[in-house]
């Protein structure tokens, strides 16, 4: 489902440049959100087959986000 738009040779590669994720994230306090304070962006991915578009749209205007709309899903 990630990654869908784009050929398997680019899908390995992104695969490859990931990072794990720290075991802290699941214990750590993040604190405020940072959203709140600074200016903010978010892509509806008109596209994207694992989160429905009016659900990215909901998201950004939650925010108060400067909202791009883009075909693709993905920006690597």
């Amino acid at each position: 489902m990630i990654a869908q738009d784009v050929n398997s040779t680019e899908a390995n590669i992104m695969a490859a440049a990931q990072k794990p994720f720290s075991t802290s994230i699941l214990s750590e306090k993040s604190g405020p959100p940072a959203w709140r304070q600074l200016p903010t962006w978010y892509q509806v991915s008109e596209n994207d087959r694992a989160i429905p578009p009016a659900l990215e749209r909901m998201f950004a205007k939650q925010m108060n986000a400067t909202t791009q709309f883009d075909d693709h899903m993905l920006l690597f």
